[in-house]
């Protein structure tokens, strides 16, 4: 037999090896970016939450000429801020956090806003300061911007950088 007329069909075991390879290279690139823009996508509707928040609080106001007032003490341990009291669906605030959703829904908002992926002290956070006469909304994005939001300090208080902020009186 002639070794010489055969023509080779195929490809080699290095061929295959090489293109399998690149397949899980690009494969890898695509579910990184894929997991990014989900975490992006759950931090947009964690702004989008407050400001419906922002707005149901503004109502809540303009009636009442207060807001909500959630006593709720700062667990040990917690960042020492200026609040009165915190109200958030954790376990250590669900009494205040019950308190604020009853305010609110459904005169002001039709159904509270959770967290897209909550995890336990990664939720929304309200509190009271100035007897009624201001508060803020605490969120934890998975992606920190500095240009959203506001920043989370008073004058020898503060939280460390991360979390975004927005209130009404609060500073």
């Amino acid at each position: 037999m002639n070794w010489s007329i055969i023509k080779k069909r195929g490809f080699t075991l290095i061929e295959l090896l090489v293109v399998v390879a690149i397949i899980q290279l690009l494969a890898t690139i695509v579910f990184v970016s894929i997991g990014s823009a989900r975490s992006k996508g759950f931090d947009a509707k964690r702004y989008a939450d407050l400001r419906q928040l922002q707005t149901a609080l503004a109502l809540y106001y303009s009636v009442n000429n207060t807001y909500p007032v959630e006593l709720c003490g700062p667990e040990p341990g917690a960042f020492p801020v200026p609040v009165q009291g915190w109200a958030g669906n954790h376990p250590s605030y669900i009494t205040c956090y019950n308190d604020l959703v009853s305010k609110l829904v459904p005169t002001y908002i039709s159904k509270f806003p959770e967290d897209p992926k909550p995890s336990v002290g990664d939720v929304y956070w309200y509190g009271t300061v100035k007897d009624g006469q201001g508060y803020m909304l605490l969120a934890w994005p998975e992606f920190y911007d500095i240009n959203k939001g506001e920043k989370c300090y008073w004058p020898d208080y503060y939280l460390p950088d991360g979390y975004y902020c927005v209130g009404s009186n609060w500073q």
